[in-house]
């Protein structure tokens, strides 16, 4: 093994020499050590899996923090995991805005996506957001239909070579406006008229359920 000699006859010129011409790279190295520890520790000894993923998209303040820590609750006994609520701005960048939240919704990364009428009527027309009369309980679906809470969208299909309008589906009802949501309204306070869907996957949505029944009735 082959040790540095510092240069110097005395410790203080050593310490200077080392000071010199090996500080910088010997605080990098150990940064990088604790660096690597972190990522580590918080990828794998403390990873835990995002259960639930809430997309909201607005320029608006929402408080994305604060809403993981109510979330929780929503999972079943002994699951491990975590909820994660993200903030896309569209006002911002609204073609990187746009690519985020499909590339998002194309990985499967979104359960519950939040966004004006109009902007989630747009991904409910080309089949990222799920139908909720086959998807809702009957007693909710039946409740929310009474209130005349439901959103209705038509999927619309597209020439892949001229993107002109081919044909118009059935209108279903793919979101759920605030006014049957008390419990979440706070935190869309500042939008203009937010509507809640459910992101289109072949998982059971028993998590997404839970958070509904959550943001309806507090429990």
């Amino acid at each position: 093994m082959k040790f540095i000699e510092l240069k110097g006859d005395t410790w203080q010129k050593k310490l200077i020499y080392f000071k010199d011409y090996y500080l910088g790279w010997t605080l990098l190295i150990i940064g990088a050590v604790i660096l690597g520890l972190y990522f580590l520790y918080s990828t794998v000894i403390a990873h835990k899996d995002i259960v639930l993923s809430v997309v909201i998209s607005t320029p608006a303040p929402v408080d994305t923090l604060r809403m993981p820590e109510e979330l929780p609750g929503v999972f079943a006994p002994g699951e491990q995991g975590t909820a994660d609520c993200l903030q896309i701005s569209p006002q911002k960048n609204t073609s990187a805005a746009k690519m985020a939240i499909l590339t998002r919704f194309g990985a499967g990364d979104i359960d519950i996506f939040i966004a004006e009428r109009e902007e989630l009527e747009s991904y409910a027309q080309t089949g990222f957001m799920e139908d909720l009369s086959g998807l809702l309980p009957k007693d909710i679906y039946e409740r929310l239909e009474k209130e005349g809470a439901l959103m209705a969208a038509q999927i619309i299909e597209y020439d892949q070579v001229t993107f002109e309008e081919i044909s118009r589906g059935e209108e279903r009802p793919y979101a759920i406006e605030m006014k049957a949501l008390p419990h979440l309204s706070e935190y869309v306070s500042l939008m203009k008229d937010p509507v809640l869907g459910i992101a289109a996957s072949p998982d059971e949505p028993d998590e997404e359920l839970a958070a509904l029944s959550l943001f309806m009735d507090g429990k």
